[in-house]
């Protein structure tokens, strides 16, 4: 009668979850209507033309500043619309979550039984049939995809912070099932944007906020013009803490993209977290092997740095002293003059984004060379400098031919989530990736011991390569049947990985391996959407790892990082490239030259040698398939 059962039990499981479903919707209504009637009751307090008008004037309000200002009744009023709009964010926050765990718990009783061994319990699938095994896969499909597209509809409606999260989580294509990274990444195009009457606000503020007293009784309108001739209502670009205007400056008529942080936004900042450590607390409960509380105060610290403007700018100053000998990566110029932390004024550059179907062709470049010139960027940044762009997608790069040789030409923009990795990490970094490269094993291991992961060189091989360190296959190759079979053993046999040991081991990395695979996957994805093939990115790196073990310098201690302030202190650290270059003479420059030919030639001898004997390994596999074959038919 199981044929009978698993039906019967899936409707009535499908009936309960509908009730649930609808019983969480309608209480996260009534929490909704309960804050908005407080809400009334403190507009009432605040008298006035009525509620929309007090609504509407305590708004412009708060567009204007970062906190309720003044004091009375239209303080009370503004501080009761920041808690109104809080608490509506937690509601919907926390009820979408219990919605999504609610369908997976419901998809967990439908299909898996319990085990007789108790370290597997509830951890194996009963499957009658494979027609069975392709139901309940297309009824994963489905939960998995409206999990996506209710974290979607919540980050679209919050923004900030969580469009934020959504854009990170939609670059873990290498964890997450492909229903959530395709959906949330939508949120990498269309970030929603603020009002022109919200934004002029804040600009005129900050403008107000840097300039002498003379403005402070002007109006915003006149403030603004004393200082942009021109300022586009519409903006350019709207990303997930702020938005894109284009304008002129009154002094000298220069074209310049100004940047706004959107309003009131660190107050909306710390409300999302106090939402976001209720949420690592509640997962666990239901989902022990989901604990990611450790992530909270790191993702924490680094929003606290992107709100400072002022560190963005000095950032975007660092990056283009940094590749300042090279003409095809540009960086544009900021206006300190007329910035502030929550406002930034940069030169306006013209360009194409990067995933522009048509743009390169438009432009007469070829795809290969515009993914060599993003793979040598973002692999200097890590390998070379230690200074990392942790952001990379395809909204802040700009593309253009250049003038001079007719080469890609790429602008980096948005520069306010960087990280600055310690040398002693870097040069490591380096040696594990020659390790990987060079398939030298001893390396490899003492180079994660050294970085503080011992056991950690097959993971860490497997993230980065796709494959075991002992692999046969070559780098950048399809993997051979006897690698699946041995990858398929390691991590999906007996002791297979769970979703808990992966978090654990992601727990124990350095919190800059951490920032460094985030900006290797995406350059990752973006060479693999500009039609690049795995072997160049490999080929890219490895000039870059080359380089920066030949700067090898004080390699020093790791240190801790986990605070905004140490973050902060340690980020506008010198890193080793900037060393060396304060200290360079004629014969360090030559020294370093020689440094890294003996390392590239050492690295062509060595990969030559592996390419030789993947050459006589297949031929040898071959012959004892044809002889297999000879003697079969001889027996025939």
């Amino acid at each position: 009668m199981r044929f009978i059962r698993r039906p019967v039990e899936g409707i009535l499981l499908s009936l309960r979850s509908l009730i649930l479903e609808t019983f969480l919707e309608r209480v996260a209504g009534f929490v909704i209507i309960m804050l908005f009637r407080r809400f009334v009751a403190a507009a009432s307090l605040a008298g006035g033309g009525g509620l929309v008008a007090a609504y509407a004037a305590s708004r412009a309000q708060l567009s204007s500043s970062v906190t309720p200002s003044g004091s009375g009744s239209g303080s009370a009023l503004a501080e009761a619309i920041l808690a109104l709009d809080g608490s509506v964010r937690f509601v919907r926050a926390v009820s979408t979550f219990a919605l999504v765990s609610l369908d997976y718990k419901l998809l967990k009783s439908r299909w898996k039984r319990p085990s007789s061994d108790s370290q597997a319990k509830w951890r194996n699938f009963t499957f009658d049939s494979p027609e069975e095994e392709q139901r309940y896969k297309a009824e994963r499909t489905a939960v998995h995809l409206r999990s996506a597209n209710r974290l979607l509809n919540v980050c679209k409606l919050h923004g900030g912070l969580y469009t934020k999260l959504g854009q990170y989580v939609a670059t873990m294509n290498h964890v997450l099932p492909s229903e959530y990274t395709q959906t949330l990444a939508q949120l990498q195009d269309h970030a929603p944007a603020r009002p022109y009457e919200e934004i002029i606000k804040v600009v005129a503020k900050e403008l107000k906020r840097s300039g002498g007293d003379e403005l402070q009784a002007m109006s915003d309108d006149d403030v603004v013009s004393q200082h942009f001739s021109q300022f586009d209502k519409a903006p350019i670009g709207a990303a997930s803490l702020a938005q894109v205007h284009k304008a002129t400056t009154a002094a000298d008529g220069k074209r310049v993209a100004v940047k706004i942080q959107y309003p009131n936004l660190p107050v909306q900042v710390a409300g999302d977290f106090a939402t976001f450590r209720a949420l690592a607390f509640a997962i666990p409960k239901m989902f022990p092997d989901f604990e990611f509380g450790w992530m909270i105060p790191e993702f924490e610290a680094t929003a606290e740095m992107e709100l400072d403007f002022c560190q963005e700018m000095r950032n975007a100053d660092r990056v283009r002293n940094m590749f300042e000998e090279d003409d095809h990566v540009i960086v544009p110029q900021c206006l300190p003059e007329l910035s502030t932390s929550r406002m930034l004024t940069m030169d306006f550059m013209e360009g194409d984004r990067l995933d522009k179907t048509d743009a390169m062709e438009k432009l007469g470049l070829n795809r290969k060379d515009v993914a060599k010139s993003v793979l040598g960027v973002f692999s200097h940044m890590v390998f070379l400098h230690g200074f990392c762009h942790c952001d990379p997608h395809p909204g802040n790069l700009l593309l253009r031919k250049s003038k001079l040789d007719g080469k890609p030409e790429l602008v980096v923009l948005d520069h306010g989530m960087y990280r600055r990795v310690e040398n002693h990490f870097r040069y490591n970094f380096c040696l594990l990736w020659k390790a990987l490269v060079t398939r030298d094993d001893a390396l490899g291991r003492q180079a994660t011991a050294d970085l503080g992961v011992p056991r950690g060189y097959d993971l860490l091989s497997l993230m980065l390569t796709f494959r075991l360190p002992d692999s046969e296959s070559p780098l950048g190759g399809k993997l051979t049947l006897e690698d699946r079979k041995q990858l398929i053993e390691k991590f999906r046999g007996k002791d297979k990985l769970t979703a808990g040991d992966f978090n654990s081991f992601m727990e124990a990395l350095p919190r800059d391996m951490l920032f460094v695979l985030r900006t290797l996957n995406i350059v990752r994805s973006l060479n693999k959407s500009l039609g690049g093939f795995s072997a160049e990115r490999f080929d890219a790196m490895s000039q870059s790892m080359l380089r920066g073990l030949a700067l090898e310098g004080d390699v020093g201690e790791m240190r801790d990082q986990s605070s905004a302030a140490k973050m902060r202190e340690t980020l506008n650290e010198p890193v080793a490239s900037e060393i060396f270059k304060k200290r360079k003479s004629w014969f360090d420059s030559l020294a370093l030259f020689f440094k890294f030919l003996y390392l590239r030639l050492n690295l062509f001898f060595i990969r030559g040698l592996l390419t030789l004997k993947d050459i006589l390994h297949e031929r040898k596999k071959r012959s004892a398939i044809i002889n297999g074959q000879g003697k079969a038919r001889e027996m025939g």
